[in-house]
């Protein structure tokens, strides 16, 4: 019985070179990788963050939160916050600039804003 790609298979059901056997001709089959997700990672919360977001809109938060997190894989350099990467986590362009104010206003962050471009981004060190 061919198999199709809709059927089940096993890792057994392929041979040392990458083929499928009892496959239908021309079926391209590959070995799945799984890539680690970025939900599988965590974001830690300085506690003065925590207590400076009192009263912080969702919007706010999900920026803040979305800082951290760029913070923490680029090693503490500043931050070039894209729109394309806020979109990842439901915020838009008037969020993102009425959140930098927030956070700003907050001590959390210093924003270096570029016309026409996106902002870097400094985290600021707890005072």
């Amino acid at each position: 019985m061919k198999k199709t790609l809709e059927s089940d298979f096993t890792l057994e059901d392929i041979d040392a070179s990458g083929i499928a056997q009892g496959f239908a001709p021309g079926t391209k089959v590959r070995k799945y990788v799984r890539k680690p997700k970025r939900s599988e990672h965590f974001i830690k919360v300085p506690m003065h963050w925590f207590e400076a977001l009192a009263g912080a809109s969702v919007t706010a938060h999900r920026v803040a939160l979305w800082l951290l997190y760029l913070h923490w894989k680029g090693d503490g350099m500043k931050i070039k916050l894209t729109t394309a990467g806020l979109k990842t986590v439901g915020v838009g362009e008037r969020g993102k600039r009425n959140a930098l104010k927030d956070l700003e206003r907050r001590k959390l962050i210093q924003v270096r804003r570029r016309d026409g471009r996106s902002p870097y981004v400094k985290i600021r060190a707890k005072q």
